[in-house]
């Protein structure tokens, strides 16, 4: 990780000055492609800055076209027998996605009616395997009723 210099006594937020650092990290080659960010929790402890903060400057990175940066967590992932990670989990863009176990490519996504701020269940009907969510908007700024979003798998 590339070493990041904030001061508390700049005209520039605390925000500002650390997505502008790690967007110049990224154009200087300083942070190679690909490379992990820091989690929000990580980079708050390591610079003694509310994570708040931090999850600010890493939307200003995805509004500015840097993908890729994470976001809080909240619920865990369900793997199926065939080796498919599903997790939702994220409060700020409310995608629900597949990756493969192995590899760690992504495999689907969409976006859900509202954050799926839970830990996905898969079950079985007939034979047909469905992963389902729950979501809602009780840890987002935005308003959308509670709902479970089911999702049919395809058949090997």
């Amino acid at each position: 990780m590339m070493r990041l210099w904030l001061s508390r006594n700049s005209a520039a937020s605390l925000r500002d000055q650390l997505a502008t650092q790690l967007m110049l990290g990224v154009s200087s080659g300083d942070l190679k492609e690909g490379e992990k960010l820091p989690s929000v929790r990580e980079l708050a402890r390591r610079y003694k800055i509310h994570a708040n903060t931090v999850s600010a400057a890493y939307r200003e990175l995805a509004a500015r076209g840097m993908t890729g940066t994470g976001c809080e967590n909240y619920g865990g992932p369900v793997v199926t027998a065939g080796g498919v990670v599903f997790i939702g989990a994220t409060n700020y863009d409310a995608k629900f996605r597949a990756f493969d176990k192995a590899t760690g490519e992504l495999l689907w996504e969409t976006t859900l009616p509202a954050a799926g701020n839970a830990t996905p269940a898969t079950y079985e009907v007939d034979g047909r395997q469905f992963v389902v969510i729950a979501t809602s908007s009780g840890k987002s700024r935005t308003q959308a009723p509670a709902r479970y979003v089911a999702f049919a798998l395809d058949q090997p």
